[in-house]
């Protein structure tokens, strides 16, 4: 087994043909995990750089293999294959996850995967407690705990593509010995804007404190304007936020005592509004629930189904066939 130990010493690298070397070296840094693999031939690769409170880590096998591992419990895992593909799935649903879509995996979750022959992996790992006081800066204090993210995104979007970039651009730096990543004050610039991206591309979650003010507030007419106007747009919750004119703090309040969810919810449902509405009015032969779906901005049929079955207790197939 080739090891390289220290880049700078947080940096690790290893190559080797034997799996359970690499599995041992693997769980010492994300997490301990069963491995099944096949007959090979193996050769597998790592290369890992750990930056205040964040682990860029490339993984390839070589050959194909399935990864089982409980809840993560004190980190999310951000997830890019690189090249060739994965399956994945921690709530219940798999999806195939290629370049142009991502995972994201929440601490509480228990995940199984297969790898492709060729994948090779981009696991970035942001431990719990950063996610957190992220968090409480980004909504002045309004919540409670870690938030809760949707297990994949796209990557093709505007926002998904600026976050690949600057995921792309860390892991180049991560292999440059005169990396800004060495700067304590550049890491930790990186480290803010890779989160605020994160939370721009992907859906998430978070849990309100319910201590709320009294009072109509005005901004949230503002920023319910806003969603109204762009629903068939791709905003996101710092574009509702500008909209308002007020903190993210006071109109995430204003929301929660207005309507009992936060912005980015208030969106999402809207949107489901609209999808319904489409359905009950396509004619034979007209759209598709794929077609409405994405007309929506939910790309994810499964998730899609769900969501809607949630809110208006039918699925989107059954209201397009007029069935409720």
């Amino acid at each position: 087994m080739a090891m390289v130990q220290a880049d700078p010493p947080s940096s690790v690298f290893a190559q080797t043909k034997n799996l359970d070397e690499f599995q041992d070296v693997v769980s010492g840094l994300l997490r301990p995990f069963a491995l099944s693999a096949g007959r090979g031939p193996y050769d597998a690769r790592l290369r890992h750089t750990g930056v205040a409170g964040l682990g860029l880590t490339t993984i390839e096998y070589g050959d194909a293999v399935e990864i089982r591992t409980d809840a993560l419990e004190r980190f999310y895992l951000l997830q890019i294959a690189l090249d060739g593909a994965f399956c994945s799935g921690s709530l219940g649903e798999e999806f195939e996850f290629a370049g142009d879509r991502a995972q994201i995996i929440n601490p509480v979750a228990p995940v199984t995967m297969r790898w492709s022959p060729s994948c090779r992996l981009l696991v970035l790992r942001l431990d719990r407690a950063m996610v957190r006081d992220y968090v409480d800066v980004l909504t002045g204090g309004a919540t409670r705990g870690a938030p809760v993210f949707g297990e994949t995104f796209s990557l093709a979007t505007p926002v998904g593509r600026r976050l690949r970039r600057t995921v792309e651009f860390v892991l180049a730096e991560s292999e440059n010995e005169a990396s800004l990543l060495r700067s304590p004050m550049a890491a930790r610039q990186i480290q803010q804007t890779l989160f605020a991206q994160l939370m721009a591309a992907s859906q998430h979650e978070l849990p309100f404190d319910d201590t709320l003010p009294r009072g109509i507030p005005y901004y949230v007419k503002r920023a319910d304007d806003f969603i109204a106007a762009n629903v068939a747009r791709e905003i996101s919750l710092v574009d509702i936020v500008a909209s308002s004119g007020v903190s993210m703090r006071t109109l995430y309040y204003g929301f929660r005592r207005c309507h009992g969810i936060g912005p980015v919810a208030r969106l999402k449902r809207l949107r489901l509004d609209r999808a319904k509405a489409d359905l009950e009015a396509s004619y034979p032969g007209g759209n598709t629930v794929t077609d409405i779906a994405m007309r929506w901005g939910f790309p994810h049929l499964g998730r899609f189904a769900s969501d809607y079955r949630a809110r208006f207790g039918a699925t989107p197939s059954e209201t397009l066939r007029g069935v409720r």
